[in-house]
C-alpha cells in the first residue's frame, strides 16, 4: 500500500553542523555522539518551543517543517543566539557552528517524510549559507511577519539545475545593537518544563536517525572493501569486451559498404548536433593527422569552426546583455578557434570594450560621458545591466549636487533619490555613503530643532529602514551635536544659575568629546556649535574654545582652512577669564599675533579688566609690553589677578611689567603694596591671608622686582 500524500503549505528548514564531516574523522565515535547529544540538548527545546517538526536527519543535517514562516525564522535566530552563547568560552575544537536555510511553499507530506521543490531548493540554499547565518528565500520574506524579524537582502541566487530560476536570498540580521533583534533574544523565554516531553521526543528521534545513518555508512564502507577486488576483475573483462566490440563494429561498417572517413564525418556531425563541437573537432583533427586531409574532412572542419564561432559569440553577447563584459571577453579568448577573424567577432569585442569603458566612466561619476558612449555603441537597445547602472549613476550625481548645499531639505531629497534608485536595503558602497551623509545633515537638524531624545528616536527609525548602513556611530554623534541646541530653548537656562541641568549637559559633552577624540574636523565643529550657543544664550559653561584649540592641536591645517573664522572667534574671546586662557593665548601667540597686535594694544584701554589682562599678557609674552603706560597704575588695577589667578597674570607677566621703564615713585608704590600685603598676611588679617600660596607668590614677586630694577632697589628707603 502506498503512503498517503497530503499537500500543505509549510516552511521548510535545513540545518547543518559546519565542519562536522572533517571533525568526525579526528575523534572517536563516542565523542561524536557526545557532540550530537550536546547539539540536540541545546536546540531541541527551541525547535519544540517554536512548534517545529523534525522530519528526518541526514547525518548532521536536520530537515524541519513549521506551519508558520515567522516561527521558522525566529527559531533559526534563537538557535544561532543560543549557540553563540555556548561557543563563547569554548575552545575552537569544542564549539558548535550551524548553517540554517529556510524556504516556504507547497509540499507533499507523508507520515514520515516531506517532498517537493521547496524541499529541494532549501537543501541547495543550505549549501550557499555561511556558518552562523540564517538565510531564507523571498517566499519566506513575503509570508512572514516582518515586524517580528530583523532581516536584510543578501544576494540573488540561482540553484543548480537546468530549469532553476534566480531567487532572492535574505538573512536574519544578528546585531546586538538592533532593537528588534535585542527584543527577540531578551523577551524569548523557553519554558523547559512545558516543552520537555516534546523536546525529548525530538531528541530521541534525532539520535535514532543519526545512529541508523552511522550504521549505514559503516555497512557501505565494509561492502566496498569486500567488493573492490571483484570490481577490478570485472573492469579488466570490460576492457577486453570493449576492444572486441570496436573490432566487430569496424568490420561491420566495412561489410555494409561504409568507408571509415564517412563514418568519422557522420560521427563528427552527430557531435555537432548534440552541441559538442570540441569532441567533433578532436575526432576530425585526429583523423586528418592519421590519414591526411580530404575535401570532406576539411568541409566538416569548417562546419565545426562556424559552430564554435556562433556558440562563442552567442555566449559572449548573452554575458554582455547580463552586464558581464569582462567574462564576455574571456569567452571570446578561450572559445573562439585560433586565428578566427570576422566582422561579427570584431563587433562583439567592441561592444564588450565599450561596455567596460562606460562602466569605468560610471564608477568615476561621469554619467553624461558614459551615457553618450552607451548610446553611440548600443543605440536605444541598451543592456539591462548598463541601463540600471546609468540610472544609478544619475541618482548619485544628483545626490552629490544636493548634498553640496548642506541644506536639510536638499539632504532629504538626496536620501529619497538614492533610496529610489538603489532601494533601502542596498549594499552599494557609494549609495550607502551618500545615504550616510544625507542622514547626518537630516538628523543633526532634527535634533537641533526637537532635542537629542527625539533625534535618537528618529535615528532608530532610519536604522530599521537602511539596515546595511554601518556608520551609525558617525550619524549618532550628529544627533548629539545637534542636541547641543536643545539648551537654547530650555527655559531653565533663563532662570537662576542653580537651575542648570549639569548632569544632562555633562553627559552630552562626554559623548561629543568621545566622538571627536580622533577626528579633528568633528572636534572643530563641536567648538563652533558651542560658540554659537554661547552667543545665543550669552552664557553657557564653556565657549567652544577648548574644542577648537584641541582640533587645531590635532590638525594645524584647520587654521588655514578656517583662518578668518578663527580670527573672529579669538577677537570675540579676548575677554575670557580663567577657563581656557591658556588655550586662547596659545592660539593667538602661535597663529595670529601680528594680525591682532593692534587689537591687543587697544584692549589695554578696555573697561573689562580681563580683556586688559589678556591683552597685556600676550603683548608681554611677545616682548611688546611697553604699550601699557603707567606700570604702577596697571599693577594696582590687576594686583588681585597676580595673586589669585596664575592663568591670567602669572610670573611671566609681572616680570614683563617690572621690566618696563618706571620712576622711583612707581617702584616705591609697587614695592610698598607688595610688602604691606605680606605684613597683613603675617598678621593673619586682610583679604589675602587665607588665600593658598599668597605669601609665596608675593615673596617671589618682591624678589623679581628687586632683581629687575636694581637701581631703584638700591635707592629705596
Amino acid at each position: 500500500m502506498s503512503a498517503k500524500h497530503i499537500q500543505k503549505n509549510l516552511a521548510v528548514m535545513f540545518t547543518d553542523i559546519s565542519g562536522f564531516t572533517e571533525h568526525s574523522q579526528t575523534i572517536s565515535r563516542d565523542a561524536l555522539m557526545e557532540r550530537i547529544e550536546t547539539h540536540n540538548s541545546l536546540l531541541m527545546p527551541i525547535i519544540a518551543h517554536y512548534e517545529g517538526n523534525i522530519i528526518k536527519t541526514i547525518g548532521d543535517a536536520f530537515l524541519i517543517t513549521f506551519e508558520s514562516p515567522t516561527n521558522a525564522v525566529q527559531c533559526g535566530l534563537f538557535m544561532q543566539h543560543t549557540l553563540n552563547g555556548y561557543n563563547k568560552d569554548k575552545p575552537l575544537n569544542d564549539q558548535i557552528h550551524i548553517k540554517v536555510a529556510i524556504n516556504a511553499g507547497e509540499v507533499s507530506v507523508t507520515d514520515n517524510d516531506v517532498f517537493g521543490d521547496p524541499v529541494n531548493v532549501t537543501a541547495k540554499i543550505e549549501k550557499a549559507t555561511n556558518p552562523d547565518e540564517i538565510y531564507f528565500t523571498e517566499a519566506v520574506f513575503l509570508s512572514m511577519n516582518k515586524a517580528e524579524v530583523p532581516s536584510a537582502f543578501v544576494k540573488h541566487f540561482r540553484p543548480k539545475g537546468e530549469d532553476s530560476n534566480e531567487i532572492k536570498l535574505y538573512k536574519v540580521v544578528q546585531d546586538e545593537n538592533d532593537t528588534l533583534y535585542r527584543k527577540i533574544v531578551t523577551e524569548t523565554h523557553i519554558n523547559a518544563e512545558a516543552v520537555k516531553e516534546r523536546a525529548e521526543d525530538l531528541s530521541n528521534m534525532a539520535r535514532k536517525e543519526f545512529e541508523a545513518y552511522q550504521r549505514t555508512l559503516e555497512t557501505i564502507i565494509e561492502s566496498q572493501k569486500r567488493s573492490s577486488r571483484l570490481i577490478l576483475i570485472m573492469s579488466l573483462i570490460g576492457v577486453f569486451l570493449l576492444a572486441a566490440l570496436v573490432v566487430i563494429g569496424f568490420k561491420y561498417m566495412q561489410l555494409n559498404g561504409k568507408s571509415e572517413q564517412q563514418s568519422v564525418i557522420e560521427s563528427a556531425r552527430a557531435y555537432l548536433a548534440a552541441d559538442n563541437p570540441s569532441s567533433a573537432r578532436e575526432l576530425i583533427e585526429r583523423t586528418i593527422s592519421q590519414s591526411g586531409e580530404t575535401e570532406g574532412l576539411n568541409s566538416v572542419l569548417k562546419e565545426i569552426t562556424s559552430h564554435e564561432i556562433a556558440a562563442a559569440l552567442s555566449e559572449a553577447r548573452s554575458l554582455i546583455n547580463r552586464g558581464d563584459p569582462d567574462n564576455a571577453l574571456g569567452v571570446l579568448e578561450e572559445k573562439l578557434p585560433k586565428g578566427s577573424t570576422t566582422s561579427e567577432i570584431d563587433d562583439t569585442k567592441s561592444l564588450a570594450l565599450s561596455y567596460i569603458k562606460a562602466r569605468d566612466m560610471l564608477s568615476a561619476g561621469k554619467c553624461d560621458s558614459a551615457r553618450r558612449e552607451i548610446i553611440r555603441v548600443f543605440g536605444n537597445d541598451q543592456p539591462e545591466g548598463i541601463k540600471g547602472s546609468l540610472n544609478n549613476c544619475s541618482a548619485i550625481a544628483e545626490a552629490v549636487k544636493l548634498l553640496e548645499t548642506g541644506n536639510v531639505r536638499d539632504a532629504h531629497e538626496a536620501i529619497a533619490v538614492v533610496s529610489s534608485a538603489f532601494g533601502d536595503r542596498t549594499n552599494n558602497r557609494q549609495a550607502l555613503g551618500f545615504l550616510t551623509d544625507g542622514l547626518k545633515i537630516v538628523l543633526f537638524d532634527h535634533s537641533k530643532r526637537e532635542g537629542s531624545d527625539k533625534g535618537r528616536s528618529e535615528l532608530d527609525s532610519y536604522r530599521k529602514r537602511f539596515v546595511n548602513i554601518s556608520a551609525w556611530d558617525e550619524i549618532r554623534r550628529e544627533v548629539d551635536l545637534g542636541g547641543v541646541w536643545e539648551y537654547t530653548t530650555n527655559t531653565q537656562l533663563r532662570r537662576a544659575f542653580g537651575n542648570w541641568n549639569y548632569s544632562s549637559w555633562s553627559e552630552t559633552m562626554r559623548r561629543l568629546s568621545e566622538a571627536g577624540k580622533d577626528d579633528p574636523e568633528f572636534t572643530w565643529r563641536t567648538g563652533v556649535e558651542l560658540n554659537n550657543v554661547r552667543k545665543r544664550l550669552h552664557y553657557i559653561p564653556g565657549t567652544g574654545m577648548w574644542e577648537i584649540s584641541e582640533a587645531v592641536r590635532m590638525d594645524p591645517s584647520l587654521v588655514d582652512m578656517h583662518r578668518a573664522e578663527l580670527k573672529g572667534y579669538l577677537e570675540e574671546w579676548i575677554d575670557v577669564s580663567r577657563s581656557y586662557v591658556k588655550e586662547y593665548r596659545h592660539l593667538v601667540n602661535t597663529y595670529y599675533y601680528k594680525e591682532m597686535k593692534k587689537r591687543l594694544i587697544s584692549g589695554l584701554a578696555s573697561k573689562d579688566r580681563h580683556e586688559r589682562a589678556n591683552s597685556f599678557a600676550i603683548l608681554a609674552e611677545n616682548g611688546d609690553s611697553s604699550e601699557v603706560g603707567n606700570a604702577l597704575a596697571f599693577f594696582k588695577e590687576h594686583f588681585d589677578m597676580f595673586i589669585e589667578d596664575a592663568h591670567m597674570m602669572g610670573k611671566e607677566q609681572w616680570s614683563a611689567l617690572f621690566g618696563l621703564h618706571m620712576s622711583q615713585e612707581d617702584y616705591t608704590g609697587i614695592r610698598t603694596m607688595i610688602e604691606l600685603t605680606l605684613k597683613d598676611i603675617e598678621q593673619r588679617k586682610g583679604r589675602w591671608y587665607s588665600y593658598t600660596n599668597s605669601s609665596k607668590i608675593l615673596r617671589e614677586m618682591l624678589e623679581d622686582l628687586k632683581r629687575i630694577q636694581p637701581d631703584h632697589t638700591s635707592s629705596f628707603i
